[in-house]
């Protein structure tokens, strides 16, 4: 996932996001997972939460695309949780990525 935040960053010619080893991005992701909802926990201290689900957790999603090239950030975590959930019967990757302004 680093590698298309940055690879998306470069061609809209915005600076980098500095990445920060946030515990609580894979927390969040492995409550999702657990809670079988992307509407579970929301972690505190300014950070802005996007949760989704994917069986490709390198491509972004386009919803997070779309924030990551938003202008003003500065940093982000990301965090994934392999699991299989009663919605999502196939395991699939769900993610959770902190972004900070």
């Amino acid at each position: 996932m680093t590698a298309s935040i940055e690879q998306l960053r470069a061609q809209i010619n915005l600076p980098r996001l500095a990445r920060i080893n946030d515990r609580n991005a894979h927390a969040i992701a492995c409550a999702s997972a657990q809670a079988d909802s992307l509407n579970a926990t929301t972690p505190s201290g300014g950070a802005f939460v996007l949760r989704y689900i994917s069986m490709e957790p390198e491509k972004l999603p386009p919803g997070v695309s779309q924030v990551i090239a938003r202008r003003g950030l500065r940093a982000y975590s990301a965090g994934t949780c392999y699991a299989r959930t009663e919605r999502y019967p196939k395991r699939s990757f769900i993610g959770s990525l902190l972004v900070f302004y």
